[in-house]
């Protein structure tokens, strides 16, 4: 069973991440037919959770953008305002922060003004007392109109007013100024980070960053996994692990500015999980049927039909464990366990710096 033994996934990848609550559908896929990492967890049944803005700061003092120590302030201050500022109900305050700056600041303290800003969304969604849920009132009315999936859900929060009820309209505003949105999973209604607000910056920022983001988006999108079952296309899969590969291949930890290498852990986190659904799959989709031990057919193609670029890490493993697969006539056996955990070695040791 692969094992990250530097880097274990925390809490607040399970409570934003959609960011990543997507992955708590990788838990376990259990039996005996497949046995993904199991640092994956489900989140806690949520409670209350009504944010209560407070008062906006002062005016903040916009940065000239021809001047880089200005610029160094600027984000200085913003560290400074995280402080001031904790928890949910401090965040719709820092909005405002980011959007009287961000446009005025070159894309490389853009970059580090939004990552710090995700930081603390991610921050204080792991800290809050409910995990970041909605109010009682809240889920209980989109349960009743049974609000269970994102077409749903981006209507209502959209036109809140759709709701019939002031209070909840007002709670659903609240969120979107604080760049939140609402996920559900399970029957539960929890808050993930709205990171398709995010991209109305992407032309103000650095390549890397942007492409961070978009993958982040990508996701929320249409999450990878729902209840514990792989629930895009497996092509749209590939695109996705490719995509985040790419990423990683291109900055590592050392080669980011401080405020931006919580963006990169999570990225980390999110190509553990997208490398689960590549070579384990979920739950409710494994690669190898639980009553037969056997490869599914879809599967079968799949592999035949992608490879990753012989450049790539990840290819002379990736590309063992489909050979090892075919000679084992696609039956699961222990040389093809070891053949996948091979993969994962790559992973930790290339991709998974500290």
């Amino acid at each position: 069973m692969f094992r990250l033994n530097n880097f274990k996934v925390s809490k607040l990848i399970f409570v934003v991440l959609s960011v990543f609550i997507f992955s708590l559908a990788l838990t376990a896929c259990g039996g005996n037919a497949e046995t993904p990492p199991d640092s994956q967890v489900p989140p806690e049944e949520p409670g209350v959770n009504i944010p209560d803005p407070k008062d906006e700061p002062e005016e903040p003092e916009v940065p000239d953008a021809s001047n880089e120590e200005a610029q160094k302030k600027t984000i200085e201050d913003f560290e400074k305002y995280l402080l001031d500022y904790p928890g949910i109900e401090g965040i719709a305050t820092l909005a405002t922060i980011v959007e009287a700056q961000i446009e005025t600041l070159s894309p490389e303290y853009a970059d580090q003004m939004l990552s710090l800003f995700e930081g603390a969304q991610i921050k204080a969604l792991e800290r809050d007392a409910n995990y970041g849920a909605v109010s009682d009132a809240l889920a209980a009315k989109l349960f009743e109109r049974e609000i269970f999936n994102r077409e749903a859900l981006n209507m209502v929060i959209e036109t809140p007013s759709s709701l019939g009820d002031q209070a909840l309209s007002d709670e659903i505003q609240a969120y979107r100024e604080a760049y939140f949105t609402v996920e559900t999973q399970e029957g539960m209604y929890y808050l993930v980070i709205d990171y398709d607000q995010y991209m109305n910056y992407l032309p103000g920022l650095g390549d890397w960053f942007a492409g961070y983001l978009k993958s982040m988006a990508r996701e929320l999108s249409a999450r990878t996994f729902s209840d514990a079952a792989m629930i895009i296309s497996l092509d749209e899969m590939w695109g996705r692990v490719t995509a985040v590969e790419a990423l990683l291949s291109q900055m590592d930890n050392t080669q980011l500015p401080e405020a931006l290498r919580s963006s990169h852990q999570n990225l980390q986190h999110y190509f553990v999980m997208l490398m689960n659904a590549l070579v384990y799959g979920g739950n409710n989709t494994p690669v190898y049927a639980y009553d037969t031990n056997t490869m599914t057919e879809a599967r079968i193609r799949f592999y035949d039909a992608h490879e990753f670029p012989s450049q790539t890490p990840l290819y002379e493993s990736f590309e063992a464990f489909k050979a090892t697969a075919k000679e084992e006539g696609y039956k699961l056996t222990d040389r093809v366990n070891s053949a996948r955990e091979a993969i994962f070695d790559v992973v930790e040791a290339v991709y998974l710096q500290p």
